[in-house]
C-alpha cells in the first residue's frame, strides 16, 4: 500500500497483481477540517494522531496488507542534484560526502542521506534504519560524458524515527520512506520526455520537472487550495465551506478578480522554471501535469494552458491500472488528489 501523509489529509491506497497487470484492490481517504493541518513546516507530525487516522482508514476501507510505503512531503526533507567528474563508487562515495555539506542545512549526523548516480531506471528512497539503501541508477539524461548528475536525498533522522513510529502504532511494515515529488513522478512515468508537474495541495503547491519517473528540479510556492477559498470566502463574505463549495462548482468564474491572480502566480512561476530548466540543460519541456486536489476545479486546466503556453492536462495516477467499471467517474475525479499515494504504492511493483 501506499500511504500519503499529507498536511490536511491521509490518502492510501491498496494495489495488488492480477496476471501482468495492477488491480485496484482498496482505497480510502481522511481529510481534516477546513482550519486544521495534520502536519505543515510549522505544524510538528503526531505520530499518535496520525496513526490513529491510518488505522481508521484501513478499518474502514477493508485493506488487507501490511507493507507500506510512505511519502514525506518536500518541505521536510531534501533532494538536490550535483554534477561531479566520472570516478567508481568509492571515490564518489567520499565526494558526495563531502560536496553534501554543502547543500544539506544541518549537520549530517543528524541526517540519513542517499545518493544515486542518475543513468538507469531505479528506485530512490531513504533507509528507513541504520543501514543504508542500495543505490539505484537512473537514466542519464543531463551529464556531459566526463561527468556525472549525482542526486542526493536527505531526511533528518528524527523525522524518520517518527515516520517508524506512526508505522509500528498502525500496524504496518515500513518497506520505504520518499519525498513525494518522487512518487508525483513515478505516478506518471509513462508520459515521454520531460514535464512539468504542479501539485497544488491544500498548504502549498509544488513544482517539478521531471524526466520519467525521477524529478530532476523542484520548487515550493506558497499558494495552496486553502488560500484560493480562504480568500473567495473573504471577497464574498460568505464562510469557508460556502466558498469551497462554489470553488468546486464554479471554478475560476467563482470569483476570477480573486482566484485569477493567485493561480497566475503558479502558473507564471511554472514558466519561469520551464525556461530556467531548458536554458540550463537545453531540455524540451512538452507539457504540463495538473495534479492534487485543485486539480479538478472548473477552468483551471484551460486557463493554466494559456498561461503556461503548454499542453496541460490533468493528471489521471490509474491509468493502466485495472479497477471496477462503475468507480471509473469517481477515480477520475478522485485520482490528482490520490497521485502520491498511487505513486508509492507502484514502487513496489517496479
Amino acid at each position: 500500500m501506499g500511504v500519503d501523509i499529507g498536511t490536511s489529509s491521509v490518502k492510501i491506497v491498496e494495489f495488488s497483481r492480477k496476471g501482468d497487470k495492477l488491480e485496484l484492490t482498496n482505497y480510502g481517504e481522511f481529510v481534516s477540517e477546513a482550519e486544521r493541518a495534520l502536519y505543515s513546516s510549522s505544524v510538528k507530525l503526531s505520530p499518535n494522531d496520525t496513526a490513529r487516522i491510518i488505522k481508521t482508514i484501513i478499518q474502514e476501507a477493508h485493506i488487507i496488507s501490511t507493507d507500506a510505503t510512505m511519502s514525506i512531503p518536500v518541505f521536510s526533507g531534501f533532494s538536490t542534484v550535483i554534477s561531479l567528474p566520472d570516478m567508481s563508487d568509492a571515490e564518489l562515495d567520499r565526494a558526495v560526502s563531502y560536496e553534501a555539506k554543502k547543500y544539506i542545512p544541518l549537520p549530517l549526523s543528524e541526517v540519513q542521506f542517499e545518493w544515486t548516480r542518475l543513468e538507469n531506471s531505479g528506485n530512490a528512497s531513504v533507509a528507513t534504519d541504520p543501514i543504508p539503501a542500495p543505490r539505484g541508477k537512473v537514466q542519464d539524461f543531463t551529464a556531459k560524458s566526463d561527468r556525472r548528475d549525482i542526486l542526493i536525498v536527505a531526511v533528518t533522522k528524527e523525522l524518520i524515527s517518527k515516520y517508524q513510529k506512526i508505522a509500528k502504532l498502525s500496524g504496518l511494515a515500513l518497506s520505504h520512506l520518499e519525498l513525494d515529488t518522487f512518487s508525483l513522478a513515478r505516478s506518471f512515468a509513462a508520459n515521454e520526455g520531460s514535464n512539468l508537474i504542479i501539485d497544488i495541495g491544500s498548504r502549498n503547491t509544488i513544482l517539478s520537472i521531471v524526466k520519467g519517473d525521477w524529478p530532476v528540479f523542484s520548487r515550493t510556492v506558497e499558494v495552496s487550495g486553502y488560500e484560493l477559498t480562504k480568500l473567495l470566502a473573504s471577497s464574498l463574505g460568505i464562510d469557508f465551506s460556502r466558498a469551497e463549495e462554489r470553488k468546486k462548482k464554479k471554478g475560476i468564474d467563482a470569483g476570477a478578480d480573486v482566484i485569477l491572480p493567485l493561480l497566475d502566480s503558479i502558473f507564471l512561476e511554472g514558466r519561469r522554471i520551464i525556461d530556467e530548466y531548458s536554458r540550463k540543460k537545453n531540455i524540451k519541456i512538452k507539457k504540463a501535469i495538473l495534479v492534487g486536489g485543485t486539480a479538478r476545479m472548473p477552468g483551471i486546466r484551460e486557463h493554466a494552458a494559456k498561461t503556461i503556453g503548454l499542453e496541460v492536462v490533468v493528471g489521471f495516477p490509474f491509468s493502466g491500472i485495472i479497477y471496477p467499471k462503475e468507480l471509473d467517474s469517481t477515480l477520475h475525479d478522485l485520482g490528482p488528489s490520490f497521485s502520491i499515494a498511487t505513486g508509492l504504492a507502484l514502487r513496489e511493483f517496479r
